[in-house]
C-alpha cells in the first residue's frame, strides 16, 4: 500500500486518502481523510510519477488566481479552480526518497454540477435531468459571465488555460457557479522567468491565426483563449450550435473539418452575410441583442479585434443590468421559454425551426446534401451536432426522379400546408414534372449557381407573357418564401397583417400566378435561389417583428383599415407544363377570384387587370429595418415620409443611422441624416454613428459623417 506525505517547509506529513472518486486516463482523483486542515480537497495521483512536474505545480502554486472559491459565507463556500494547493509525495521505489506524486486541490462535487456542453447538447442535459430553470437564458447569461470573469482573472496573473475543454468546466447545478478543472496543464511562467507552455488543446477552439500558421495554440497565449471563450459563448447562446457550421455555398472549397473550416474563416452567422456558407436553418442567432451579434463578429470575421475576456465580462455584466425579462406568451410559467425583451421567445422559435427541418424531408441538391451530412458525421465533439438529422442525399437518379416522387406524393393542397410550416421551403415551381417529362431536359448539367442573377420584377399579366427571365424567375421564388415566412411569424403572434403586406401579397399572386418559363432557365435559378434562401428568411423574420412592432404602435382607429392576412393565403402557383413544348406553364390548384378588398389609393395606370393595387405607391421593402439593411434609400424616403423618425430605435433597439452605418449603407446613412438623424446621438453602449463607422474601417462613412458634422 503506498503512503502519501505533504511537506510544510521541512516539516513532513502523513497523508490519508479515502476512496478513488474519478479515474481518468493519466490520473486518479482520491477522496483525502486527513489531515483536517484539508477536508475540502482532492488529491490528484499521477500514474506515471514521470507526469508530475513538480517545478510547473510549484509555479501554479505561487501564482494562484485571486477567485479560487467563491464563498458565499463564513460556513458555504465552492471552488471556481481546482487550484493546485500542495503538492503530494510518495516514496521512490527504486531510491528510498519522496517524489512528487501529485497534489491537492479544492473538492468539487461531481454530483452537484453538469460539465458545460450539457448547455450544448440537449440529449446531454436531459441525462443530467437539468430543469427548465438551468437551461434558461437567464442561467446562460450568468454562466457566461463566470466564464469569462474566471477567464479574465487567470489572465490578469499571465496564466491561460489553452485547452478550453467544456469536459473540463463544471457548472453548478444549483446556481450556476463556474468551476475550471485540470489546472495542472495551464501554461504558467514562474517566479523566476521559467516558462511552462500548455500542451494540450482541444479541437474546434483552437484560433484560426494558430491553424494559418501551423503554430502551436499555446504560442498565442491570451488571443488563444480568447477565441476558444468566444466559441463557447456562441454554443452556450446558440444552443450549441458551432460558430463555423453551416451549409456551404456552392462554388466554395468544401471544409469537412471544423479547424478547417476556421481556417478558412467560413463563419455564417455574422451581421453581414458570409459569401462562402450559409447558416443552419435552426440557428437563433437573430434572435441575440445586437450587442452581443457585433462581439461574435469581432471574435470570429477576421480583420476585427477579438474581444478580451474582460470585455467579455464588462458587456455582458452591463447587459443582464440593462436587460428586461419578459415571459413567453405561449409557455408562461416555463423558465426556459423566458426571453430578452423585445425579441421573440428563442426557445420557441429554436423548437418551431427544429419541427420544421424534420418535417422536411425533400431531398436537397446534390451539394446541399453533401454539406450537411459533412456537418453531422466529421464536427468533432465541441461541436453541436444538429438537433435534426440531415436532409437525405439526392438520389443517384437525378433531379427528374425527384419531381416524379413529389408529382406522386400528393395533392397541392399538401404541398401548401408543407409551404407554411416551412421557413426555408424548396420553391414550388421546382418540384413537380409532368411524367412525360423528357428525363434529359431535368438532369442535364447544370450552369454555375455562383453566376450572378439580377433579381427584376415581372410585369402584370398572365399565359400570354413570353417565358420570364432568370431575374424574373427568382423575384417570384423569393417572395413566394418571403412571405410564407413573414405570414408564419405573424399568424404565431396574432397580428393582424398591415395593408402594406397585404398588397405586397396581392402584387406577387398578380405577377407570379401564371408565368411560363424555360426548364433551362429555371434549374439555373434555383441552384441560386438554394445559395441565398437561408438569409431571405433572416431577413424576412426580421421584417416581420418589424412589422409587429409597428402594428403595436398603430392607433386603434386605425385598426379596421387593416386586413387579416388569411389563415391560408392566396393559392400558390404550382407548376403544370406543357409537355410538347420545352416551356412550363404556372397555373393555380383551384382557379379562383381572390376577395375584393377596398383600397384607399387610386390604381396604378401600369395595370391591365381590375386589381386594386397601387404598385407605385408601394414600397419594395416591408418595413424600415429592411429597408435600411438593404440598401433601399427610396423606401426610407417613403417610411419617414409616414411618420418614421430618423432617431426612434427600431425592434433590433439601434438607431436608424446606427443601423445604417454597421450595415455600410452610406447613401441610406446621408437620407437619414438629411431627414433630421442626429449625427452625434449615442447608443445604448455610448458609441456614436461615427465610432461604429471607424470599428467597422469604413472610410467612406466616416467621411460622409464628418461632413455632417460628427465628432469623436
Amino acid at each position: 500500500m503506498t503512503i502519501y506525505y505533504i511537506r510544510s517547509g521541512s516539516a513532513t506529513e502523513e497523508m490519508d486518502l479515502g476512496p478513488a472518486i474519478e479515474a481518468g486516463a493519466s490520473a486518479t482523483v482520491f477522496a483525502v481523510l486527513g489531515p483536517g486542515q484539508f477536508s475540502d480537497s482532492t488529491a490528484k495521483i499521477y500514474l506515471d510519477p514521470r507526469s508530475c512536474h513538480a517545478e510547473k505545480l510549484q509555479a501554479l502554486i505561487d501564482d494562484a488566481p485571486s477567485k479560487v472559491w467563491f464563498e458565499a459565507n463564513s460556513a458555504s463556500r465552492y471552488p471556481h479552480f481546482a487550484w493546485p494547493q500542495v503538492i503530494v509525495h510518495a516514496q521512490d521505489k527504486v531510491s528510498g526518497e519522496l517524489a512528487p506524486i501529485g497534489y491537492l486541490m479544492p473538492k468539487v462535487d461531481p454530483r452537484a454540477a453538469v460539465t458545460l456542453d450539457a448547455y450544448f447538447h440537449q440529449k446531454l442535459a436531459e441525462t443530467y435531468n437539468l430543469p427548465p430553470e438551468s437551461l434558461s437564458l437567464q442561467r446562460r447569461l450568468d454562466v457566461a459571465i463566470g466564464l469569462c470573469g474566471l477567464l479574465a482573472d487567470l489572465h490578469s496573473k499571465n496564466i491561460h488555460c489553452i485547452d478550453f475543454n467544456p469536459k473540463n468546466i463544471l457548472i453548478q447545478r444549483a446556481h450556476g457557479l463556474v468551476t475550471f478543472q485540470n489546472c495542472d496543464g495551464y501554461s504558467v511562467v514562474s517566479k523566476n522567468g521559467t516558462p511552462y507552455p500548455a500542451t494540450q488543446y482541444s479541437k474546434g477552439y483552437v484560433a484560426p491565426e494558430a491553424l494559418k500558421r501551423g503554430a502551436k495554440p499555446g504560442d498565442l497565449g491570451e488571443a488563444q483563449d480568447c477565441f476558444a471563450l468566444a466559441v463557447a459563448l456562441f454554443q452556450i447562446f446558440n444552443y450549441g450550435i458551432y460558430p463555423y457550421s453551416g451549409v456551404i455555398r456552392p462554388g466554395h472549397p468544401h471544409a469537412d473539418d471544423a479547424d478547417d473550416r476556421a481556417r478558412r474563416g467560413y463563419y455564417p452567422y455574422g451581421l453581414n452575410q458570409n459569401p462562402a456558407i450559409a447558416p443552419l436553418p435552426q440557428s437563433v442567432h437573430d434572435l441575440l441583442p445586437i450587442k452581443l451579434r457585433q462581439l461574435f463578429d469581432r471574435a470570429f470575421v477576421a480583420g476585427n479585434t477579438r474581444p478580451t475576456a474582460k470585455e467579455w465580462t464588462i458587456a455582458l455584466s452591463s447587459l443582464k443590468k440593462a436587460i428586461r425579462w419578459a415571459p413567453c406568451p405561449a409557455y408562461p410559467d416555463d423558465a426556459e421559454h423566458i426571453h430578452f425583451d423585445g425579441l421573440p421567445c428563442s426557445r420557441c422559435e429554436l423548437e418551431r425551426r427544429i419541427k420544421v427541418q424534420k418535417e422536411i424531408r425533400a431531398p436537397a441538391t446534390a451539394v446541399e446534401a453533401k454539406v450537411e451530412t459533412t456537418q453531422a458525421t466529421v464536427t468533432p465533439p465541441p461541436i453541436s451536432p444538429p438537433p435534426d438529422s440531415p436532409p437525405a442525399p439526392a438520389k443517384s437518379g437525378g433531379r427528374g426522379s425527384e419531381l416524379l416522387k413529389y408529382l406522386a406524393a400528393g395533392a397541392v393542397v399538401s404541398v401548401l400546408v408543407y409551404l407554411l410550416s416551412n421557413d426555408d421551403p424548396p420553391p414550388q415551381v421546382a418540384r413537380q414534372t409532368p411524367p412525360d417529362a423528357p428525363r434529359q431536359a431535368v438532369v442535364q448539367p447544370r450552369n454555375n449557381p455562383e453566376t450572378a442573377i439580377t433579381e427584376r420584377m415581372p410585369d402584370v399579366g398572365g399565359e400570354e407573357r413570353k417565358p420570364l427571365s432568370p431575374g424574373e424567375i427568382y423575384w417570384c421564388i423569393a417572395k413566394s418564401h418571403r412571405i410564407d415566412v413573414i405570414n408564419e411569424v405573424l399568424e404565431k403572434e396574432q397580428v393582424k397583417a398591415p395593408a402594406l403586406f397585404q398588397a405586397s401579397l396581392e402584387d406577387y399572386t398578380a405577377r407570379c400566378e401564371k408565368y411560363r418559363y424555360e426548364r433551362e432557365d429555371l434549374a439555373k435559378v434555383l441552384d441560386y435561389f438554394a445559395t441565398r434562401k437561408a438569409g431571405l428568411a433572416d431577413a424576412a423574420v426580421a421584417e416581420a417583428h418589424q412589422l409587429i412592432a409597428d402594428a403595436q404602435r398603430v392607433a386603434s382607429s386605425q385598426s379596421t383599415s387593416n386586413d387579416v392576412v388569411a389563415r391560408t393565403p392566396a393559392p400558390k402557383p404550382v407548376l403544370t407544363a406543357n409537355t410538347s413544348t420545352t416551356s412550363g406553364r404556372l397555373e393555380p390548384e383551384k382557379p379562383r377570384k381572390p376577395p375584393e378588398r377596398r383600397q384607399t389609393t387610386e390604381q396604378s395606370p401600369d395595370y391591365e387587370q381590375p386589381r386594386p393595387v397601387v404598385i407605385e405607391a408601394r414600397p419594395a421593402s416591408l418595413s424600415l429595418l429592411s429597408a435600411i439593411t438593404r440598401g433601399d434609400r427610396a423606401s426610407v424616403e417613403y417610411y419617414l415620409d409616414k411618420g418614421a423618425s430618423p432617431n426612434a430605435p427600431l425592434s433590433t433597439g439601434a438607431t436608424p443611422l446606427k443601423t445604417a452605418v454597421v450595415s455600410h449603407n452610406v447613401g441610406v446613412a446621408e437620407v437619414l441624416l438629411r431627414r433630421g438623424a442626429d449625427v452625434n446621438l449615442r447608443d445604448s453602449t455610448g458609441k456614436t454613428a461615427l465610432q461604429w463607422a471607424r470599428l467597422g474601417n469604413s472610410d467612406a462613412m466616416i467621411a460622409m459623417l464628418l461632413r455632417y458634422g460628427a465628432t469623436e
